[in-house]
C-alpha cells in the first residue's frame, strides 16, 4: 500500500512485490474497505480431512514393519477406509514413515 500511496502504479507495485496485477488490485479493495485488517488472510480451513490423526496413527501402527511404499500404502488406506487419497497428499504419511525409519 505504501508503494501506492508514493505514487506508485498496481503494476509498478506488483513487479515490487512479486504480485500480480489482479492479487494488488484485490489487497487494494480490501484495504480501502477494511484498513489493515483487510489484509490479513481469511482462511476457511480448507476441505475436511478423510482421516484425523489419530486415524492415521493407526495406520502408520498397522504398516510399521511391513516394508510398504507410498503407493502400497495409499492403496491399503484407501481400501481399508473408503477414501481416495493419491500419493501427493500424503505428507504427513512420509514424515512419520521417515521419523520411523529413524529410529531403526
Amino acid at each position: 500500500m505504501l508503494e501506492m500511496y508514493d505514487g506508485k502504479s498496481l503494476s509498478d507495485t506488483g513487479k515490487i512485490v512479486k504480485r500480480s496485477k489482479p492479487t494488488i488490485e484485490r489487497w487494494l479493495q480490501q484495504w480501502n474497505k477494511d484498513n489493515y485488517k483487510g489484509l490479513i488472510p481469511q482462511f476457511d480451513g480448507g476441505p475436511k480431512a478423510k482421516l484425523d490423526y489419530k486415524e492415521w496413527d493407526n495406520v502408520i501402527e498397522e504398516i510399521s514393519g511391513k516394508g510398504m511404499t507410498i503407493k502400497d500404502t495409499i492403496e491399503y488406506v484407501n481400501t481399508k477406509h473408503e477414501t481416495d487419497y493419491e500419493q501427493v497428499l500424503f505428507p504427513y504419511l512420509e514424515q512419520q514413515q521417515a521419523a520411523n525409519r529413524m529410529l531403526l
